[in-house]
């Protein structure tokens, strides 16, 4: 049997609030809301994708929660139209670092000795996820600001020259990007590179 609701004609927004927050820093807030049928197309506008979670703190995110994508409607039996409604912002601006090694051998003739010496050269690769309010361009400087030190060779920074006179620098090695509508997730990873060499 179908209802006919004849109380409010506002939008209603029902208990229960789900929050997830992300390495990145991306929070994802998900909600349900309705109306009285055949008031729907009013609340349309008020839920479209892009626009401010309404009747929301946006709790735990720094800069507000944004609409997407899309709502969800559901006709229901009792003389409700349903919204399931997804938003999503950021919970900070700096997200999370993640550091890898890399360890490989070469081998060598010690002097005079019947033998084999191995060296091992502890090369690190850093990967940074953060959400941001825009697209970036990985070829611009409008990308996380490169490490100082993103990779250990005896000790020495950004630039070092190994005992094989090679020259090693740092580079972008990686770089994706995940649209959540007003906020976006990138990850991008530097890794160190030979520049050259020098005799």
């Amino acid at each position: 049997m179908s209802y006919q609701y004849h109380g409010t004609t506002g939008l209603i927004t029902l208990p229960g609030r789900e929050v997830q927050t992300f390495p990145s820093g991306l929070v994802r807030i998900t909600r349900t809301y309705v109306c009285r049928k055949g008031l729907e197309g009013q609340f349309r506008q008020l839920l479209a994708e892009g626009s401010v979670l309404p009747n929301d703190d946006a709790a735990p995110c720094i800069d507000g929660a944004y609409i997407f994508p899309t709502p969800l409607e559901n006709i229901r039996d009792d003389g409700f139209v349903e919204f399931r409604v997804t938003a999503y912002g950021r919970a900070n601006a700096t997200g999370t670092e993640t550091v890898s090694d890399e360890v490989y051998s070469e081998t060598v003739a010690i002097g005079s000795i019947t033998g084999i010496a191995v060296l091992k050269r502890k090369i690190l690769t850093l990967e940074i996820t953060l959400s941001l309010e825009e697209e970036i361009d990985p070829t611009t400087n409008k990308i996380p600001a490169i490490p100082e030190v993103i990779y250990d060779y005896s000790g020495i920074g950004e630039r070092v020259i190994s005992e094989f006179r090679r020259l090693y620098g740092v580079s972008i090695s990686n770089y994706t990007s995940r649209n959540f509508g007003v906020f976006r997730e990138v990850t991008v990873t530097f890794s160190p590179i030979i520049l050259g060499s020098r005799s």
